[in-house]
């Protein structure tokens, strides 16, 4: 491959996993939740990753989001080696350059939907960019609910904050760990149409952890694992 194309290629990446172990207990009571798994991404995709209860995915997300630490392994997002930052660097970036969904919102309850939305960038002594807020509450359907609290909104309006939090930061990837898995049918296909939504207009980078197929189909690459492994690696459009 000529270096040019091969430079341009490789620039295209935002997120490399290298060699991810993760283990708990000893000797012979020692069980893998990640046993070598390596995968990456190119900016700007849609990637799912699929796999029954306990085969590694969600352990996998957090190991990608740094709330976890492989034992062995290594994590880049634009050739940052995330592990190799300290702890107090490593979270200052993971609020700074991730986004993560949890399948429960997480919603601090004495606070307000905007409240809730703008906590990264409060707590990071920014600014708020008000022009991207306001297309983002749009793009949520959460125009005119900004003053409501948590118990006022709905189970799919709830998430929508939450993915709003994890979105207002611009982050280069967002994670979303089973976003849908508490969610009814109509809800699943609003919050699912959200995020391609957001991959498609914002350009974000999204990883998407779930235990349904008919989910993980509808983004642009699926990524099987089972026990602890990548098993296969499919692209659907």
């Amino acid at each position: 491959m000529p270096e040019s194309l091969e430079t341009e290629e490789e620039s295209m990446v935002i997120l490399r996993a290298e060699h991810l172990v993760r283990y708990y207990g000893k000797g012979k009571n020692r069980i893998y939740a990640l046993n070598d798994v390596s995968f990456s991404m190119e900016k700007g995709s849609f990637v799912s990753v699929v796999g029954t209860s306990g085969s590694g995915k969600s352990t996998l997300l957090h190991i990608v989001g740094t709330v976890d630490r492989p034992n062995k392994g290594k994590v880049f997002v634009d050739d940052n080696d995330l592990f190799s930052l300290r702890r107090d660097k490593l979270a200052i970036y993971r609020r700074r350059h991730m986004g993560i969904i949890y399948q429960f919102n997480n919603l601090l309850p004495n606070l307000t939907v905007k409240e809730n939305i703008l906590l990264p960038v409060l707590l990071d002594g920014r600014e708020v960019n008000a022009q991207y807020y306001a297309e983002l509450i749009d793009i949520l359907e959460l125009r005119g609910r900004e003053k409501f609290y948590p118990h006022m909104l709905s189970g799919g309006q709830k998430q929508r904050v939450s993915i709003g939090r994890a979105m207002i930061n611009t982050p280069d990837v967002l994670l979303a760990d089973e976003p849908t898995g508490s969610l009814d049918a109509r809800n699943t296909q609003e919050i699912l149409q959200l995020l391609k939504r957001s991959n498609r207009e914002f350009g974000q980078t999204i990883l998407l952890i779930t235990h349904d197929e008919q989910v993980a189909l509808q983004t642009d690459r699926v990524l099987y694992i089972e026990h602890g492994q990548l098993v296969n690696d499919e692209q659907i459009k």
